[in-house]
């Protein structure tokens, strides 16, 4: 490259050189020529005295470093091309230039395989595996969603990837896998040359004290070299954000616990993004936690990852099992039997943290165990004390030990008013009546407000369904599976003993909201008592005759459906079963018009009638059952309309089980399931004839019309449209 000066007197680009280069001179104090060029060690006096006073343009490398030791490394792109257009020439790397190219040669290539493992938390402790063997990307919906509201736009990874990050928010519930994708990104970016180089912040370590110990760019340069095992050059970070387009994540603004310090990071975030316009920054946070007015919506676009639906569910499970390195058919069989087996867990394995605490589980064990509060509680575990602290996170509250026992006595209030929302003064008002009652807190106020503000923010239990009218805040469990299992243990605290537990359940469980309470509640008093299931079944047993025979009847068909799920002794197996078989026996005067032998033994003999392998097996056991009863009809009648009311509760607890938690109580069952596709119209009209025969029957009306005959083929048209509703619900997407 010529070294050629250019002459005084010059205009118009030699003359912009030289002043923008004498502007930064002054900037910098105008320190003498001779202390700079002793400062530089390579260049003479006399060289940079002429550069400052415009009587001449050295070379690239010269100018390059005057203009760094003026301190004015951010603007040394801006004086390239200043330099550039003065001299009508390209110029050659500087030293710092070649090594800030081979720094950022080998920083990606570290980068990609470093963000090709994931890191997790599973039932064992820790696990690593590769992103291509396990990564399912999530799509992502545009905006702040409320869980009761309308689907808004959503977009696949790769589109948000390349298209939607510029100044961007990214929300998600806890385990929906944000940091993950962050890691994505890293990766993604890492390994596309026409994309920004990217660079990661864990906001809970750059916040760790405060104020933090150093700038953004300082925090960069020191965990690059932490983790990647390798030292920028001087300067390098702050060159690359300030001059090249870049990705900079900043992951987990929930995570800087106290609400100041929070709104801190925020202003800083918000300072680096002004001073650095051409980086695209990209903020995470929990959906609780954040607030709109933290990051300016006017300038950051929001998006929300999106629970799994089946499909990626399915696509995720089949992957983890694969890497057993089993033959491929047996890690597509394992990974069939688990979404089968865990049908009934589907709105927990939407989640992706759940899904692979779950796959884990079954992994170890070859099952999912029946005892669902096992589960349960481990997953509240790991919610409530693992996730957390895995993660180097500290909530200090003087009234943790009280959260359990405060949900539980929530829950069990929900329930017996059959809701399934409340608001902030709702909860605070149950709260410290409870918390009074109890007396373990003089500060009764204190503590509520100390845990809502930790439910709020960071336990995985409440989620926020928006602001009602009057402006109070409106929440909801997260997943309806952990409002029952937590009203289950709450009954049991309360009630001291299986007999106890099931003077309480009497009263309770033939009311179709308690019924998954129950069956929880009764394994639990199992695992705190000798022989407490078996006590609590006997009790309620034998005093299920004191009530209503509608009543009774709900009754003993719950404590069949318990019995599956728990250990008893076979004798008491033996008097559910003979009192399920009666069970409609004060029915019999207005039955006797519905007895009609000729009419049913066409039908009985094809009651056996096949169960499609969609089908999960809790519920395929209560069609067998169903067929049972059917078949034991002809010499008791009364079991085809027992079979009737057992058919239609079969039917709507499938549909409950495979539509997403938050759609909140089913108003009709067929018309949810119809809306979905799941049945047809004729299924839908057959389906509503049987929920007409079933009111009848539950309600004690004399069902005159029906014949039983009639009973047998809408037993059997019901059957099979369960059968055919698993079959269309794990169809991909509809």
């Amino acid at each position: 490259m010529s070294t050629k000066s250019s002459e005084v007197g010059d205009i118009g680009p030699s003359q912009a050189f030289a002043s923008a280069l004498q502007d930064l001179h002054a900037k910098a104090g105008k320190p003498s020529a001779r202390r700079l060029a002793t400062e530089i060690g390579t260049v003479s006096h006399t060289t940079v005295a002429e550069a400052l006073s415009g009587r001449r343009v050295p070379t690239w490398p010269v100018v390059a470093s005057i203009v760094r030791q003026l301190g004015g490394a951010d603007v040394e792109p801006i004086f390239r091309r200043l330099w550039a257009a003065a001299t009508n020439e390209s110029p050659a790397p500087t030293e710092h230039e070649r090594e800030d190219s081979a720094f950022l040669g080998r920083y990606l290539e570290l980068a990609a395989g470093y963000y090709a493992m994931l890191h997790g938390l599973g039932v064992s402790g820790f696990y690593r595996a590769s992103m291509d063997d396990i990564f399912v990307p999530p799509r992502l919906a545009e905006g702040r969603i409320s869980p009761t509201g309308s689907h808004p736009t959503s977009i696949d990874f790769a589109e948000f990837s390349n298209n939607n990050i510029h100044r961007t928010v990214l929300l998600g519930d806890p385990g929906s896998g944000k940091t993950t994708l962050c890691h994505a990104l890293m990766r993604y970016y890492a390994v596309h040359d026409d994309l920004p180089t990217p660079f990661f912040i864990p906001l809970r370590e750059f916040a760790a004290e405060f104020p933090p110990p150093q700038s953004i760019i300082g925090f960069i340069e020191r965990r690059v070299e932490a983790v990647l095992q390798i030292r920028p050059p001087r300067g390098m970070v702050e060159r690359q954000i300030a001059g090249s387009p870049t990705l900079v994540i900043f992951d987990g603004l929930d995570e800087v616990l106290s609400p100041p310090h929070r709104a801190e990071v925020v202003s800083i975030i918000e300072l680096f993004a002004k001073e650095n316009p051409i980086s695209r920054i990209l903020v995470t946070s929990r959906v609780a936690g954040y607030s709109p007015s933290q990051l300016d919506p006017s300038t950051y676009e929001t998006f929300r990852i999106e629970d799994f639906d089946d499909a990626r569910v399915a696509r995720y499970v089949h992957r983890w099992f694969a890497r057993d390195g089993s033959h491929s058919g047996e890690a597509d069989r394992r990974a069939d039997a688990f979404l089968k087996e865990t049908m009934d867990l589907s709105g927990l394995r939407r989640n992706p943290l759940l899904l692979t605490f779950l796959c884990e589980l079954y992994r170890r064990t070859r099952s999912i165990p029946r005892d669902r509060p096992q589960i349960y509680g481990q997953l509240m575990g790991l919610m409530f004390q693992q996730w957390d602290a895995s993660r180097g996170i500290a909530w200090s509250m003087q009234a943790r030990p009280l959260v359990a026992p405060v949900l539980g006595n929530l829950a069990l209030k929900m329930l017996g008013d059959d809701k399934h929302e409340f608001t902030d003064r709702d909860f605070l008002r149950t709260t410290r009546k409870f918390l009074e009652s109890r007396r373990e807190f003089v500060e009764a106020d204190q503590a509520t407000h100390e845990i809502l503000d930790f439910l709020q923010n960071r336990a995985w239990v409440l989620a926020s369904i928006g602001m009602r009218d009057d402006g109070q805040e409106t929440y909801r469990f997260v997943h309806k599976s952990f409002m029952e299992y937590l009203a289950a243990q709450q009954l049991v605290r309360i009630s001291g003993g299986p007999e106890r537990l099931a003077q309480e359940l009497l009263a309770r469980v033939s009311a179709p909201q308690w019924i998954a309470t129950g069956k929880l509640a009764i394994q639990l008093v199992d695992q705190n008592f000798d022989r407490g299931a078996a006590t609590a079944i006997d009790w309620l047993l034998s005093h299920s005759e004191t009530v209503a025979p509608t009543e009774r009847s709900q009754i003993l068909h719950f404590l069949s459906d318990t019995s599956q799920v728990t250990d008893l002794p076979n004798p008491l197996r033996g008097r559910i079963a003979t009192a399920v078989e009666s069970t409609v026996g004060d029915y019999s005067d207005r039955l006797a018009g519905l007895d009609h032998p000729d009419d049913t033994s066409s039908h009985l003999d094809s009651a056996r009638w096949p169960i499609s392998s969609a089908v999960p097996k809790g519920v395929a056991d209560g069609l067998a059952t169903v067929q049972d009863l059917l078949q034991q009809s002809q010499s008791n009648s009364e079991l085809a309309l027992v079979a009737v009311t057992w058919i239609w509760a079969t039917f709507e607890a499938s549909i409950r089980g495979i539509l997403p938690p938050h759609e909140g109580p089913l108003a009709s069952p067929v018309e949810a399931a119809g809306n979905r596709k799941l049945i047809t119209p004729e299924e839908a009209q057959v389906l509503t004839q049987a929920l007409q025969m079933r009111n009848s029957i539950a309600h004690g009306q004399r069902p005159t019309t029906i014949r039983h005959a009639s009973a047998v083929e809408v037993v059997r048209a019901v059957h099979n449209a369960i059968s055919a509703v698993f079959e269309r619900a794990r169809e991909p997407a509809r």
